[in-house]
């Protein structure tokens, strides 16, 4: 017996019918369209990135008094970490909000600020923290910036000693130390938070490549090497600041001076200060509160590593 083939009955059973023109096939689907990657950012140029930072160092370029601790004991209405305040008869002990007396951190003559033009150039400026476990740093009222306009010399350290209540708890400098004050000029660093902005303008101002969108396309070669040629460590007022971990100002942040930084000494065995494990402090304030010497929205900060 043999077998008979139709076609159009094969098209018939596929499609639904059979007809001698050609069968109507499925439309085919529109393609994936997969969203588009952006390439990987080109790597710096290292000359540009090397005369952009020149650039930054020379637009950021500011005098900063550099402190030296002297193992020696300072005057009571003088320069120092540490010790016994200042404070006149009539301003009681400076207390955080659960009424623990705060601690001397460090008084500066102000006298000794004449070389830094937007700074106080009589009386004392006094920063106080707390004596809790962290300083005062999570306390409400936990630090206070105090300037004295005029010193009274009637006022001695026995009678203000008399009135203070220190807790004998962990306070990060061990003793009281005279200073020397040091002039040296300073350039902003990584660490700082208006860093990033100022260095990827002057980048890309003067790139004949592909412009830098964050400090991060940099390889560790060049990070390492930003970052070493301005530490910004120890202790000072004004210049630049030093963070162990980061800055907590955002780049937009206006308290952009550097009124007091106190760092971690403990060099040669000798343990003079120390914030947590090796950290520092710093406070800061802005141009015109400056000016005006007010010193109530100052931004007190230290961290660790």
């Amino acid at each position: 017996m043999g077998i008979s083939f139709s076609f159009s009955g094969l098209l018939k059973g596929i499609f639904g019918k059979a007809d001698s023109a050609s069968p109507t096939l499925p439309v085919a689907a529109e393609p994936v369209r997969y969203p588009e990657f952006a390439e990987e950012p080109a790597v710096p140029d290292r000359e540009t990135v090397l005369q952009a930072f020149d650039t930054l160092k020379q637009n950021t370029a500011a005098p900063s008094l550099h402190i030296t601790l002297l193992d020696e004991r300072p005057a009571f209405a003088g320069s120092k970490v540490g010790g016994t305040p200042y404070v006149p008869t009539d301003m009681e002990i400076p207390v955080d909000a659960n009424g623990l007396q705060l601690r001397l951190l460090a008084q500066i003559d102000c006298k000794e600020l004449a070389t830094l033009s937007e700074y106080p150039h009589e009386g004392l400026l006094q920063f106080w923290i707390g004596q809790d476990n962290a300083s005062g740093l999570f306390t409400d009222g936990g630090y206070r910036v105090i300037w004295h306009p005029q010193v009274d010399a009637s006022i001695t350290e026995d009678t203000v000693a008399a009135r203070l209540r220190l807790t004998g708890d962990y306070f990060p400098v061990q003793g009281e130390f005279a200073v020397r004050f040091d002039l040296v000029p300073e350039s902003m660093g990584m660490t700082d938070a208006h860093f990033e902005p100022l260095f990827l303008a002057a980048y890309n101002e003067i790139t004949s490549g592909a412009p830098m969108h964050l400090l991060s396309e940099l390889d560790d070669e060049l990070t390492e090497l930003l970052w070493d040629a301005l530490p910004n460590s120890g202790h000072k007022v004004g210049g630049y600041p030093y963070f162990t971990q980061y800055d907590p100002r955002s780049e937009d942040d206006a308290r952009t001076v550097l009124l007091l930084q106190i760092d971690s000494d403990y060099f040669d065995g000798n343990c003079k200060i120390m914030w947590g494990d090796a950290g520092v402090c710093n406070f800061f304030c802005t141009p015109e509160d400056l000016q005006k010497r007010d010193f109530s929205h100052v931004l007190y900060n230290w961290d660790c590593g």
